[in-house]
C-alpha cells in the first residue's frame, strides 16, 4: 500500500487502516497496465467488508462424563437418521447421529465412520434447556444423556474450541429390543437357561459372540413361548432346544449386563438333534 491508496469499511467510507481487524474480509483493488507483473505496484484501494458472517453448528451426541458449569464431554456417533433415539428395532436405534453442516468436519481428525470424542466447554452465556426440568444446569447432565449442542462460529471455526451457545438435554434413551439366537446349553428352569449364540441379529446387544455361553435370566414377566407346546413353561426347556430371546434394555447395554429376558420362543429341536424313533 502507498500514500494514495484509499481505504474503506461498509459504514465508513473514509475509515483509516486501523480500522482494519483481523479475520475482516478485503477487497483489494491494483491499478497497473496490461501484462505488468502485480508485484511491487501500489494497491489502489482496500475495501473491508468486516468479519464474516458467522455460521451455526449442530452436534448430536451422548454425555461420557457428568456435566459441570464448565463443560462436558461427549461421544458423536456418524451416520443414521435423527429421531431415532430410544425406540426402533433396526441399526439406526442404537445411532446417536450427526447433523451434517459445513464447519462440522473440522471438529474430527478421522473420518465420520466411528464414534468419535469432543469435549465442550460452557460459560455463563451458554444456555441451557432441559424439556423434563426447566430449572435444571448443566452440572445435572448424567452419562448416557443425549444432548444437541449448538455453537455460533467464525467460518472455518472448529466446534469445541469456543464454549457452546446451547445445550438440549433430552435425557437418556429409551430402552430398545434386543435379540439373539441359540440353543439351550442345559435344560432350562423358572429363573434361567444357557443360550449358546449361535446367530446374531442386527440389533444384539454390544459383546456377543457367537459360540459363546450367555447366561439367560428369567422373572415373572417373562412371555414363554413353546411352538410345540402351547401350555409348556419356561422349565420344559430341553438341551439342544433352538431358542429365541428378546430383551428390552437401554441402549448400549452389555450382553453381560442384560435384564432378564422379556421374550423366550423355544422352537424345539432340528431333526437331526432329535433322538431315533
Amino acid at each position: 500500500m502507498g500514500p494514495s491508496t484509499t481505504f474503506s469499511t461498509t459504514s465508513n467510507p473514509t475509515a483509516s487502516y486501523g480500522d482494519l481487524a483481523t479475520g475482516d474480509a478485503v477487497t483489494v483493488i491494483l491499478t497497473a497496465p496490461d501484462g505488468a507483473p502485480s508485484t511491487g505496484i501500489p494497491v489502489t484501494s482496500v475495501a473491508d467488508s468486516g468479519a464474516a458472517p458467522t455460521v451455526t453448528c449442530v452436534v448430536d451426541g451422548l454425555a461420557t462424563s457428568p456435566g459441570s458449569l464448565g463443560g462436558v464431554n461427549i461421544q458423536v456417533v456418524f451416520g443414521g437418521h435423527r429421531g431415532h433415539h430410544g425406540h426402533g428395532h433396526g441399526r439406526n436405534a442404537q445411532a446417536t447421529p450427526v447433523r451434517r453442516n459445513v464447519n462440522l468436519h473440522r471438529a474430527f481428525a478421522t473420518t465420520e465412520v466411528t464414534p468419535q470424542s469432543l469435549a465442550v466447554t460452557f460459560d455463563p452465556s451458554t444456555v441451557f434447556v432441559d424439556p423434563g426440568n426447566p430449572s435444571a444446569t448443566p452440572a445435572q447432565i448424567l452419562p448416557g444423556d443425549r444432548l444437541t449442542i449448538t455453537w455460533t462460529l467464525p467460518p472455518g471455526t472448529p466446534p469445541g474450541t469456543t464454549p457452546a451457545a446451547e445445550v438440549v438435554d433430552h435425557g437418556p434413551p429409551g430402552p430398545i429390543r434386543y435379540v439373539a439366537e441359540g440353543t439351550a446349553s442345559a435344560p432350562g428352569s423358572l429363573t434361567g437357561v444357557g443360550l449358546t449364540v449361535s446367530h446374531l441379529f442386527p440389533n444384539a446387544a454390544p459383546q456377543f459372540a457367537g459360540g459363546s455361553v450367555l447366561p439367560v435370566v428369567f422373572d415373572a414377566n417373562t412371555t414363554f413361548v413353546d411352538v410345540g407346546s402351547p401350555g409348556a413353561t419356561l422349565d420344559h426347556i430341553a438341551t439342544g432346544d433352538t431358542l429365541i430371546v428378546v430383551w428390552t434394555a437401554p441402549v448400549h447395554t452389555a450382553a453381560v449386563n442384560l435384564p432378564a429376558a422379556a421374550r423366550v420362543i423355544d422352537l424345539g429341536q432340528t431333526p437331526a438333534q432329535q433322538p431315533d424313533a
